[in-house]
C-alpha cells in the first residue's frame, strides 16, 4: 500500500510570499456509478455517500492546513466530485476562487488545480488516446501582473506493468511543450511522477526497459551526468534543465511516500531557471518542505492511512 505526504514551497514576487504545493488525494471518487470507476470504488466495496463525506472531510482538512496559494491535485475522479470538494472547502473557510481540471473522456481519474490567483489560460497535453493515460494540465496564472505557468502531472504507476518507457512518453510530451516556451518564462512542473529522485541510479530491473534512462531525470534534465542539477549549473547551462527541490533536503528527509514500507519520492516540484534569476517571481532558497502534520501519523509513527479491509472501505 502506498501513502502520501505533501510537498510545499514558498515563492516571492516583489517581496510578497506565496506558496505552491502538490497533493495526491488518493482516489477521490463520488458515489455515482458511471462505469469508469476503479472497481474498488463502487457500492459493492462499500464506497457510499457516507464514505465520500468522510473522504471529503479528510481531504479538506489537509488542504486547509496546507494553506497553499496554488495547489496541484492528483486522483480526482471528475468535475462533479471536484465541485463537491470546492464547496466543502468554501464551507469550512478555505475556499479557492479559481480552479481547473482535466476532462479526459472515459478516464477513471483526472488531475486538477486550485488557485487564489486568476487563471489566464488552461489547456491539456495529450500523452495518449488511451483513457488510462492521464493528460497533463497546463495553467497560465496571473500572479499580480506576472505570468506563471504550472504543469500538473500524474504519470504511470510503477505497478501493473509500469515499465519506465511508459513514463518516458509523459516526459517527452511535456518536454516538447516546455521547449516552445521562452527560457525567460517562469514555470513550475509538479505532481506525482511515480519516480524516485534517485531513480537514475536505482531503477528497478523489473521495470527498466529503457537501459536506465528515466523520463524525469534524462528527458526533463534533472540530472547532469549522475548528479542532480544545482541552481548555478541550471542557470548557466545552454540546455533546458530543471531543479528538483528534493536536492535541498537531507538524505534521510527525502521521502513523502511509503510503498509496502519502502520510503520513496514519487512526487516532485521542478523549477525552471527563471525562478532563480532575481527578477519577478523567485523561489525562496532552502524553503522547501514536506508537509508532516501529527494527524497524518499513527502513535507508532506509521502514515495514517485510509482503511480498506476485506474488500470494504472503512473510512
Amino acid at each position: 500500500m502506498r501513502y502520501f505526504l505533501f510537498c510545499l514551497l514558498p515563492l516571492l514576487l516583489f517581496s510578497k510570499p506565496f506558496k505552491v504545493a502538490t497533493y495526491n488525494v488518493e482516489n477521490l471518487f463520488d458515489a455515482e456509478y458511471v462505469g469508469t470507476e476503479y472497481n474498488d470504488y463502487t457500492v459493492s466495496h462499500n464506497w457510499t455517500k457516507r464514505m465520500v463525506e468522510i473522504k471529503l472531510n479528510h481531504v479538506s482538512e489537509v488542504i486547509c492546513d496546507l494553506d497553499a496559494d496554488i495547489l496541484g491535485l492528483q486522483e480526482i475522479e471528475n468535475a462533479h466530485i471536484f465541485e463537491q470538494l470546492k464547496k466543502r472547502l468554501s464551507r469550512v473557510g478555505c475556499g479557492y476562487r479559481y480552479s481547473a481540471i482535466t476532462s479526459k473522456k472515459n478516464a477513471p481519474i483526472q488531475v486538477a488545480m486550485l488557485s487564489r490567483f486568476p487563471i489566464k489560460k488552461q489547456k491539456e497535453l495529450l500523452v495518449s488516446y488511451s483513457p488510462h493515460v492521464r493528460n497533463i494540465l497546463e495553467v497560465e496564472l496571473d500572479i499580480n501582473g506576472e505570468p506563471l505557468w504550472i504543469f500538473v502531472n500524474h504519470w504511470k504507476s510503477r505497478a501493473y506493468k509500469g515499465y519506465e518507457s511508459k513514463r518516458l512518453k509523459y516526459a517527452k510530451i511535456l518536454k516538447g511543450r516546455l521547449d516552445t516556451l521562452s527560457k525567460t518564462k517562469p514555470y513550475i512542473v509538479l505532481g506525482d511522477f511515480n519516480t524516485d529522485y534517485d531513480a537514475h541510479l536505482s531503477l528497478e530491473k523489473k521495470i527498466d526497459d529503457t537501459h536506465g534512462k528515466t523520463g524525469l531525470h534524462h528527458i526533463l534534465g534533472v540530472v547532469e551526468g549522475n548528479t542532480l542539477v544545482d541552481e548555478s549549473s541550471m542557470i548557466k547551462g545552454m540546455k533546458r534543465s530543471h531543479y528538483t527541490l528534493w536536492k535541498e533536503l537531507a538524505l534521510d528527509q527525502r521521502w513523502n511516500t511509503k510503498f509496502y514500507g519502502r520510503k520513496g519520492t514519487a512526487d516532485h516540484i521542478l523549477l525552471s531557471s527563471t525562478l532563480f534569476d532575481q527578477k519577478g517571481i523567485d523561489y525562496v532558497n532552502n524553503s522547501f518542505k514536506v508537509f508532516r502534520k501529527e494527524y497524518l501519523f499513527t502513535k507508532k509513527g506509521y502514515i495514517n492511512r485510509w482503511q480498506y479491509k476485506k474488500g470494504k472501505h472503512r473510512g
